[in-house]
This record gives structure tokens, C-alpha cells and sequence, in this order.
């Protein structure tokens, strides 16, 4: 009578028709956020009884299986059948890679940009794959980001830069929304859900965008979650920090070995993480079925990702290269990617820096073909911490300026010229300087535009060279650029001021007056005095506290 009741049910829904194509020979098909495996010729010829009331018609017997077969133990392909690689039908925010490497790149493919979080400067910026041309979007730090539809996902970091509330924020409008409201790590958007691990109770969640809904997956604290396919992975801390995987919408957790393990990343359906074992650092992998567990290589490494095959690294021993090994090399040889020299040679070609050397790599992170890497270098003998957006296919690199604009409020400079941007900036700086006499202003204002001039670099080949947006923004510079970036927040503080030797091949500065008096203030140094600038006749200037300043400086 059940059985009938059954088939009853299933001939209804062959008459409603169905939009799920099931092929002969097994195919991974996606239903509901379940990848099955299914051969309708199979199932036909094995299942005589199911064929003679509903027929062969492949969509019926498609879900004659899912709603009855697979509880009644019916085979859904032959079981000797070599099953083919299933591929991953999930849309994703942000790779876990990235995540653990704080999440700061994702790509819009729509409109072939990027966007990430400049951790100096405290803000999100967007920059065309193409041109390279970068702009703020939103002046707040979030990390762990997704995106998806023009709309940012992530981790708003406190004022003391610890992890946050877990936010949206849509771009064409600048408004931001409160998601989650607690502190929030490895945020990963798949499709339309966010998964997510509150750092309160270390408890998985998942939120549906679109409905708000909650729900909490586990019982248990977990560290690094993944999800992948229809599963998510993660580390349960209180069984020996081993792996577990579990339905991605909640369920059994199944686990996988019995190491210290770190750090999982997915591929081609095998795990790769990292392992502590007696203080030895090892990257080992196992499938998805607890099996086929390996060590691959001992290194002391840190960030790592993986992208196309090959498993990216930073060994703490040598962190001034950027390391990889083949995932389908038996051997594992170790090699190293040839960053540095695309970096010396984009730095040469835009700034004419001459001696470049990388001392150490911080982050890796793929979006599209495209690799964010942060270093610190000594670019001709100077100190400095930049971004780089790195073309794997190509190995061209574009340089990410320097906004210096961790003090703004403007709530967004989304598609703003180079003068709104550097007028944004001097505006924060000019409502920094505190009350007190006039000189006493100005040179707060020099000094500051002095740090921004040591902080970028002294060149007359890069086109904005000569621009308040060149030292504000993009960090170069050279007298003439430190003159206007000072003018600019002199204009932002009330005051009128002349471009002294303006367009003219010698030091230049501003000239302005001062309590009634007539002054003068140089960007370039971070000075400023009243009278006549010493400069003017090739004189030196001495300051209160001694130190002497020529136009060499």
C-alpha cells in the first residue's frame, strides 16, 4: 500500500514536469544545495518495477531517487563506475585562503575591479584591473570581505582595530548594515548565505542575506571553517584540534584524522592544512573521506593559499620570498614565484626608483588571476610598506598609492577625481590642527604635509608629481607637489597663500600671512616663520630647537 502510494505521488509529478536534466552515465547534479550522483540508464534497467508504472522518461526516475530510491536502497549508478571529479557549484564571496589571510581581495568580475582593505590607511578601495586607477569607497576598515552584486560583506573592525560587527555595505549608496551584531571572523559568502564563526562563543553560523535569517550549526566551538560543495570542514578545538566535516546546513560531524591541524584549504576534493607535531611544521593533506592521509613537505611557514594548482607559502625563516610547490608534483619541490623583479622593474618604470629590495612578504591573496601581496622593501636606501596587485599570467604589477586618509569622515570618495580625493585629505588634516596662534597652526599643517613627503617618493617622472594629489594621495612628490598639498590645507584652514617660484626650476614654498604679519611655510621641510623666506636669497633657516634647513633637504 506504501509502495503505491508512492508511485502515485511520483506519476503526479511527472505530469507537473521538472527543470532537472539527468544524463546517462553518472553526472553530478545539484538539487536543493545537494550535489547527487546519477545514471538514469542505470537506474532503468535495474529497477523494472519503477519503469513499468512510471516509464524511462529521466527526469521522473531523477526524482523517483531522491524523494524514495535512496531510502529505499535502490543504487543510483552502477557501483564498479569510475566516478568523475565532482565539480564545486558553489558561488563564492571570498576564497578561505584569503580569509586566513584576513580576507582583503575580492574581484568584481562584472566590471573586472578589485576591491580590498588598505590595513595603513584604514579604508576600502576599489582599483581597475585594466588601468590600475585606485579610489576610496568606504572610509572604515573592514576585513574578511565578500562580494557579490555590488554589495561588500565583512567584518567591521572597533576603534581599537579588534574584530567587529559582521556588516553589509552597499556601494552605489554608501549605507552600511549591521548583520550580525557581535565580534565576527572567516566570514565566507556562499551564494547567498554567510558563514561565519562569532568569536564569543566560537559557535558556526550561517545568515541568508536576503531573509536575515540565523541559524547556529554546531554544539561545539570550531576554528577555520570551509566550506566546499555541500560540506563545510573546520578544526573542533576540544578533540585534539582535530578535522571534522559535517553537511554544510548542519548536521553529524563525521571526522577526518587525529593531528594538531591548521588552516584548511580545499582542493580537488583533498585537504590541505597545517600540522604541529613536536614543534615541527609540516603541510599535509587527506581526502574528504578520512583517507589518504600525507605529509608533504616540512617548512615553517606561514600565510599560505592556494590558487591554479599550487600551494602558496611564506616561510618565517625567509620571509622576503614568496614560495610554492605543485599540488600534482609527487615530489613536491619547492620553488619560488619571481615577484621581486616585476615589482623592481614597475617601481623603476613609474617612480625611477633604482635599488629595490623586498626584506618581507605578509599576505597572499588571489582574486581572479591576480595575486594582493603586502611587503616591506628599501626602495633607494629608504624604508617603506606597500601593496601590489600581482598578473600571475602576465607577471605585470600595479603599484596601489597611498591615500593616507586613516583620519577622514567623508563617507565616501567612490568615483572621486584626483582633486576631490586630495581636497578630502587636506580637509582632514586642516580639522586636525589645533587651536593657537597663527604660525603655530601653519606649522602643524607643515609638518604634517612634511611626514606625507617622507613617507612617499622624491620623483619628477611620475605625471602627478607636481599635484597635491601626488603627495596626499598617490606618494610622490617633489617641491613644487608639497607646495600645493600645503596650499590645499592652508585654503581647508581659512588662509590665503601664494605659490612662491611657482613653475620655475628652484624651491618653491608657500608665502602667506601670519597675525598680522608676513610669513612664510614650507611643505617640503615641515617649516614655517614669519618674514621673508631665507630660501629666497640661498640662505639657510635655523628653528628653536637648532636644526638647520637648506634647500637641499
Amino acid at each position: 500500500m506504501k509502495k503505491k502510494l508512492a508511485l502515485s505521488v511520483i506519476t503526479m509529478l511527472v505530469v507537473l514536469s521538472t527543470q532537472i536534466k539527468a544524463l546517462a552515465a553518472p553526472e553530478v547534479i545539484n538539487t536543493n544545495g545537494i550535489d547527487i550522483l546519477f545514471d538514469s540508464d542505470y537506474y532503468a534497467a535495474n529497477n523494472p518495477d519503477i519503469t513499468e508504472l512510471i516509464g524511462t522518461e529521466k527526469d521522473a526516475l531523477l526524482q523517483h531517487y531522491i524523494l524514495f530510491g535512496q531510502y529505499e536502497g535502490r543504487l543510483a549508478y552502477a557501483p564498479e563506475t569510475k566516478l568523475p571529479t565532482q565539480m564545486d557549484t558553489n558561488q563564492y564571496g571570498n576564497t578561505m585562503g584569503n580569509l586566513y589571510n584576513d580576507g582583503f581581495f575580492v574581484h568584481d568580475t562584472a566590471d573586472n575591479s578589485f576591491y580590498f582593505y588598505n590595513v595603513y590607511e584604514n579604508c576600502v578601495e576599489k582599483t581597475d584591473a585594466i588601468t590600475g586607477n585606485t579610489s576610496i569607497i568606504f572610509n572604515k576598515p573592514i576585513f574578511s570581505l565578500n562580494y557579490n552584486n555590488g554589495t561588500l560583506y565583512g567584518t567591521e573592525l572597533t576603534s581599537d582595530l579588534e574584530p567587529g560587527n559582521l556588516i553589509a555595505y552597499d556601494i552605489a549608496t554608501g549605507n552600511s548594515t549591521t548583520l550580525h551584531a557581535a565580534p565576527v571572523r572567516h566570514s565566507q559568502l556562499v551564494n547567498n548565505e554567510l558563514y561565519f564563526t562569532n568569536l564569543n562563543d566560537r559557535l558556526l553560523r550561517k545568515l541568508n542575506v536576503e531573509t536575515r535569517e540565523e541559524t547556529i550549526l554546531t554544539t561545539q566551538p570550531v576554528y577555520y571553517p570551509v566550506v566546499y560543495k555541500n560540506m563545510v570542514v573546520f578544526q573542533l578545538y576540544s578533540d585534539n584540534e582535530s578535522l571534522y566535516v559535517m553537511p554544510k546546513d548542519g548536521g553529524q560531524m563525521t571526522k577526518l584524522n587525529n593531528y594538531h591541524s591548521h588552516f584548511p584549504l580545499i582542493y580537488n576534493d583533498v585537504v590541505y592544512y597545517q600540522s604541529n607535531e613536536n614543534g615541527v611544521c609540516r603541510l599535509r593533506s587527506i581526502n574528504l573521506d578520512g583517507t589518504g592521509d600525507a605529509e608533504l613537505m616540512t617548512a615553517n611557514f606561514g600565510n599560505m593559499n592556494i590558487y591554479d594548482g599550487k600551494y602558496y607559502f611564506i616561510r618565517k625563516d625567509a620571509p622576503n620570498k614568496i614560495y610554492y610547490i605543485e599540488l600534482s608534483d609527487n615530489n613536491h619541490i619547492i620553488k619560488e614565484l619571481p615577484l621581486e623583479a616585476s615589482i623592481r622593474k614597475s617601481l623603476n618604470e613609474t617612480y625611477g626608483a633604482n635599488s629595490i629590495d623586498v626584506t618581507s612578504y605578509s599576505t597572499i591573496q588571489f582574486a581572479g588571476d591576480h595575486l594582493l601581496v603586502m611587503c616591506r622593501e628599501i626602495i633607494d636606501g629608504d624604508k617603506y610598506v606597500d601593496e601590489y596587485i600581482y598578473a600571475i599570467n602576465t607577471n605585470d604589477v600595479i603599484i596601489i598609492p597611498e591615500f593616507c586618509t586613516s583620519t577622514q569622515t567623508a563617507p565616501s570618495l567612490a568615483n572621486a577625481s584626483k582633486e576631490e580625493q586630495a581636497l578630502a585629505v587636506a580637509q582632514s588634516i586642516a580639522n586636525s590642527i589645533p587651536e593657537g596662534s597663527d604660525l603655530e597652526r601653519v606649522r602643524a599643517a607643515a609638518e604634517i604635509v612634511a611626514e606625507y613627503c617622507n613617507k612617499a617618493i622624491y620623483t619628477s617622472a611620475d605625471p602627478d608629481y607636481r599635484t597635491a594629489y601626488g603627495v596626499l594621495c598617490k606618494g610622490v612628490y617633489t617641491c613644487a607637489g608639497s607646495t600645493r598639498a600645503l596650499g590645499l590645507v592652508l585654503e581647508c584652514m581659512g588662509y590665503r597663500w601664494t605659490h612662491a617660484n611657482e613653475n620655475m626650476y628652484t624651491h618653491q614654498w608657500c608665502e602667506l600671512v601670519m597675525d598680522g604679519q608676513f610669513g612664510w611655510a614650507d611643505g617640503m621641510g615641515g617649516i614655517a616663520d614669519y618674514g621673508i623666506c631665507p630660501f629666497q636669497s640661498g640662505d639657510v633657516y635655523q628653528d628653536a630647537n637648532g636644526w638647520i634647513y637648506t634647500t637641499g633637504f
